[in-house]
């Protein structure tokens, strides 16, 4: 499943880390195929940003912004960053916390990564369970925070799955600014025209013999049939996407 989602917000031009088969071999014994995912780290920052000098945050087990967060690249230990943001999101003037966070946060990458979340079902995601989220201030950005996806092991498994998470209190408190949430449907719309392609999920579906896969595919295998444990939800979840934008229009 991991494979596949991030396949999927790659497709969507998101921050993301790669992924792909592997076939492993230890001291002479072949061991299967593997996924072989690439890690957070300052040569992937390079890659992914043009600059690998931002703040790189492990955002915990099940907690929002407001929780300890583990330094991953960067400087720092009081957090300075995430704290401002966290203070931005207890504006209680929604207008005024649209300016501040706007300062703080890529608006549109955060409503675009909460959509991701939504059409790929990660219950487990930030939007819907505080968990399994880097968080990178970005110095190209002007140091603005662009959250992350990670821990992607439990997707696809409810078609009728929210487009409106209550969880994540970045999301909730910055949908009830004005205009966000207009903003966030038509991010909807456009992300939904743009990733939900049935053949591009179907495409490697094929599954090669161990030797094939040895041989040619030797050390990543290209081809190898993704995780289909929820493959039969995919078509409802294209559906249930297009249905729920069209209610939110």
């Amino acid at each position: 499943k991991m494979l596949s989602v991030l396949k999927v917000f790659q497709k969507a031009g998101l921050p993301s880390t790669r992924a792909r088969h592997a076939f492993l071999r230890l001291n002479g014994r072949d061991l299967g195929v593997y996924v072989l995912v690439e890690g957070f780290d300052k040569p992937w920052m390079k890659r992914q940003f043009g600059d690998s000098k931002g703040n790189l945050y492990d955002g915990g087990f099940c907690q929002d912004l407001d929780g300890a967060k583990k330094l991953l690249e960067g400087s720092g230990t009081d957090q300075p960053d995430i704290k401002k943001v966290w203070a931005a999101v207890g504006e209680p003037d929604p207008a005024k916390r649209l300016d501040r966070l706007s300062q703080l946060v890529d608006i549109d990458l955060l409503l675009s990564f909460i959509a991701m979340e939504c059409f790929t079902a990660h219950w487990d995601g930030y939007s819907n369970n505080v968990n399994n989220y880097r968080l990178y201030f970005d110095p190209v950005r002007q140091g603005r925070l662009v959250m992350l996806p990670s821990g992607m092991d439990q997707m696809w498994g409810d078609p009728n799955y929210t487009l409106f998470p209550g969880r994540g209190g970045l999301f909730t408190r910055l949908l009830d600014c004005p205009g966000i949430r207009a903003r966030y449907v038509d991010i909807l719309r456009k992300l939904h025209a743009k990733v939900h392609d049935a053949p591009s999920f179907d495409a490697p579906a094929q599954t090669p013999s161990a030797p094939q896969a040895r041989d040619d595919c030797w050390p990543a295998l290209r081809g190898a049939k993704e995780d289909s444990t929820h493959g039969d939800a995919l078509p409802s979840r294209q559906k249930g996407a297009a249905e729920g934008c069209s209610r939110h229009r």
